[in-house]
């Protein structure tokens, strides 16, 4: 029993970690998106207020400096995203091997309980073979008893 437990912890572990990983891509996917329509639209308004070369030249170094800084801080979201997904996965792996101990235990008291068992068993089993053979030895004796008695008939005749 335990060890299916275990086997069903595993597996949802298995399960959950894929999961994390699943909804970790996705969220970088949709972040990424975003921030690409968001510097997109910036990008155009920027276009559109531009009425010389010289000013649209600093507007496009503004706005690869914000596209720099925009793409640096999407990058470390998903990595302190990424990184409580991995503590969330060692927790996970730190219950696992809890449960391991535990079953271990359980598993040594259940073996000990089953072989106190087999040994209460054994000495019941004994009993009653001493029993039957103080039965078979009490026939036999009486069976020699009679079979002795037949002899001393059969000698007097």
């Amino acid at each position: 029993a335990m060890a299916a437990q275990l086997s069903a912890m595993r597996r949802r572990l298995m399960a959950t970690e894929a999961r994390c990983l699943s909804l970790e891509a996705e969220i970088r996917d949709e972040v990424a998106a975003e921030m690409s329509e968001r510097l997109a639209e910036m990008e155009a308004m920027y276009r559109q207020r531009l009425d010389g070369t010289g000013t649209e030249e600093r507007h496009h170094e503004k706005l690869a400096l914000y596209k720099a800084h925009s793409a640096r801080k999407a990058e470390r979201d998903a990595t302190s995203s990424h990184l409580q997904l991995v503590e969330r996965v060692k927790e996970y792996e730190r219950a696992l091997v809890t449960a391991e101990e535990d079953h271990a235990v359980a598993l040594c008291k259940v073996e000990a309980q089953h072989a106190a068992h087999l040994v209460d068993a054994h000495i019941d089993e004994a009993a009653e073979l001493s029993k039957q053979q103080r039965a078979h030895e009490e026939e036999l004796g009486r069976v020699h008893a009679a079979h002795a008695l037949e002899l001393a008939r059969l000698a007097r005749q």
